[in-house]
C-alpha cells in the first residue's frame, strides 16, 4: 500500500510453451552437437542448427527421439576420439 491505497496487482496471463513447439521441429533439422550437459532438468545437449550459427539446448529425450543418428555421432565422436570433418576445416 502507498498513501493508504492498494496497487493492484494484475494476473499474468498463463504462460504458453510456443518455443518448445518449435524446437521440437528444429530438432529434426539439428546439424550435430557442439556439447552436453547433466543439470537438475536432465540431461541436455548444445545442439547447432543447419543453415544457423545458432545453437540451443535440447533434452537429452528429445533429441533421442528426434534425431538419433545426431546422437549417436556425438557419442561416437567421444569414444574414438574422432571430430568432426566441420571442427578440422576450421
Amino acid at each position: 500500500k502507498q498513501n493508504g491505497k492498494s496497487k493492484k496487482v494484475e494476473e499474468a496471463e498463463p504462460e504458453e510453451f510456443v518455443v518448445e513447439k518449435v524446437l521440437d521441429r528444429r530438432v529434426v533439422n539439428g546439424k550435430r552437437i557442439i556439447g552436453a550437459a547433466d543439470s537438475g532438468g536432465g540431461f541436455t545437449f548444445l545442439m547447432k542448427w543447419k543453415d544457423s550459427d545458432e545453437a540451443d539446448l535440447v533434452l537429452a529425450k528429445e533429441a533421442n527421439m528426434k534425431c538419433p543418428q545426431i546422437v549417436i555421432a556425438f557419442y561416437e565422436e567421444r569414444l574414438t576420439g574422432r571430430s568432426c570433418p566441420e571442427d578440422e576445416a576450421q
